[in-house]
């Protein structure tokens, strides 16, 4: 269990450092203070709490300078979550090569397994979304909804 506890933390370091990598957080905040410039430059008023978001001009910073900020954001972390879900596969098939060369395999074949096997659970983490579970920042909450209506 200590080993998959450990795992996971790599797997959460290596999403946010690709994300911050990107300067992804540095760019929402630079975005969401140019939004409240442009809230207060346009109302005269002070953005403050989240009401402001509620009102015609703040509908607009959000729309024209805070969600291309976050899109952005979201698809840096998206990669990083990715690097991580490879570093995950090739990390747990180190043993697929090792089995391979102990039952009298040559190098290139245990390498091809294992290469084979580590797209394999890459792919299935990814594209079934199993990934998700690591990562609450890439959690789809139509399908966590969905999800739940039909599991009660």
């Amino acid at each position: 269990m200590g080993d998959v506890a450990l795992q996971w933390g790599q797997q959460q370091y290596i999403a946010k450092a690709i994300a911050d990598l990107q300067g992804s957080t540095k760019k929402v905040k630079a975005a969401e203070k140019a939004a409240k410039e442009f809230y207060k430059l346009n109302t005269g008023k002070e953005a403050i709490g989240e009401e402001w978001l509620e009102t015609t001009v703040g509908r607009i910073a959000n729309k024209t300078i805070l969600m291309p900020a976050k899109i952005e954001a979201q698809n840096a972390y998206k990669l990083g979550a990715d690097a991580s879900l490879v570093y995950m596969a090739l990390v747990s098939n180190e043993p697929v090569y090792e089995e391979m060369l102990n039952h009298g395999a040559s190098k290139r074949d245990a390498a091809l397994v294992s290469f084979a096997s580590s797209v394999g659970m890459f792919g299935v983490d990814k594209w079934a979304h199993l990934g998700e579970i690591f990562f609450d920042e890439l959690k789809n909450e139509s399908k966590i909804a969905f999800r739940n209506t039909v599991k009660d």
